[in-house]
This record gives C-alpha cells, structure tokens and sequence, in this order.
C-alpha cells in the first residue's frame, strides 16, 4: 500500500518600507560687540616756527637783530591736531614724546636755547549726538629755554635788550680778549644752532587703553 502525505507552509515575507524626517532645531550664536579703540590723528597746524616774533611785535627801535625782508614765517610755538577714538567712553588715550631730534637734545641741555614741549590732550566729547566716536585736540607747546631769560623770551628781545658790542661774557679789563664775546657774536653762534633743528621732526605718540 502507499500513503500520500500533503504539507502546507508559508513563506517568510520582509516589506521595507524607507522614510525621511526633519528634526527642526534653532541655531543661536553670540552676538559680537566691538570695543575697539581706534585713533586718527588730523594735523590742524603741525608745524613749529622757532623764528622772530610777529611784524606787530617788533616795537624795539634801533633793533640790531632784524627780521629779513620777504620773510613769511614768524614765532610758532604750538602745534595742534585734532584726536579721534571709538568707542571712547571706555578708553584712556595717553600723549608721549616718543622722540626728538638729536639736534634738539643739544640745544636744551647745552646752553639751554630750548625747552621739553608741554603735551596736553583735552577731554574727549562725542562727536555727534549719540556717537560712540570722541574727538578733542592735542596740543604741543614749545618754550625758549632759560637762555633767554626766565620769562622764555624771544631772541628777538634779548638781544635787542643789549647793545650788539656788549660784552656777554669774558672780561674787558684785561688786555686778554681771546674769551670775550660780544651780544652780536653770541647771536650769531645761538641762531646757527637753532638752525640745525631746521625741517627736524618731533614724534608724539598716543596710545589707548582700556579705561578702569
């Protein structure tokens, strides 16, 4: 005999099935705030004349130490510049002399022709309604030295005060007159070394820090 032996089975059926989603996020960065401090330094009048007074003030009669004639430039001794700085409510801004002509150097501390420069920044301002910029002025003041007289005079007065033959220093009591030198003389020594200062330039400089 025989016998028939039937089996049903299922299949293992995979459904895949792809899907996308976006997962929305904000992105927050920090906000940045310059506090800077940036100068800019314009020239009003840079220039120093150590030269006679003006026409105006030239009053001594029989004046011996003259101004040339066609001379265009007379006694100037400020210089001035207008200072800018952002942000500068939070700012310090300190003026130096950062340097001076070796020139210079000598004839302050030789015969005293000529004074250090008084540096003076004024207070900073907004420049306009609402501005985080400041602006004030700097100011550079040159002096005559104690040569002239305690009073920082002119050459112009000084030696005009004297008669060019009198005697400056030396002695003429003596036959010796190898040291004498008269007012003239010296005018001429004097003047020729200030001169060398002629087209110098002096530097001043100006550096910011954060105010405390």
């Amino acid at each position: 005999g025989s016998a028939a032996i039937v089996s049903t089975g299922f299949a293992a059926w995979v459904i895949t099935v792809e899907d996308t989603k976006d997962a929305t996020g904000n992105v927050q960065v920090d906000t940045v705030e310059d506090n800077s401090h940036i100068l800019t330094i314009t020239a009003v009048d840079a220039n120093v004349y150590f030269g006679l007074p003006e026409a105006s003030k030239q009053t001594i009669d029989d004046a011996w130490l003259t101004e040339k004639a066609g001379t265009a430039e007379h006694e100037n001794l400020t210089a001035q510049f207008t200072v800018e700085v952002t942000n500068f409510a939070s700012a310090t801004v300190t003026p130096t002399v950062k340097s001076t002509p070796t020139n210079f150097n000598q004839v302050r501390d030789g015969k005293r022709l000529l004074k250090d420069p008084a540096v003076n920044l004024s207070e900073f301002t907004a420049k306009s309604v609402g501005s985080t910029t400041g602006v004030a002025t700097l100011t550079v003041t040159f002096s005559w030295g104690e040569y002239f007289g305690d009073t920082s005079t002119n050459p112009y007065n000084f030696y005009n005060a004297h008669k060019a033959t009198d005697l400056i220093k030396g002695s003429d009591t003596t036959d010796d007159t190898s040291d004498d030198v008269t007012y003239a003389k010296d005018a001429v020594e004097v003047l020729t070394a200030l001169h060398e200062l002629n087209n110098q330039s002096f530097v001043i400089q100006l550096a910011t820090s954060k105010k405390a």
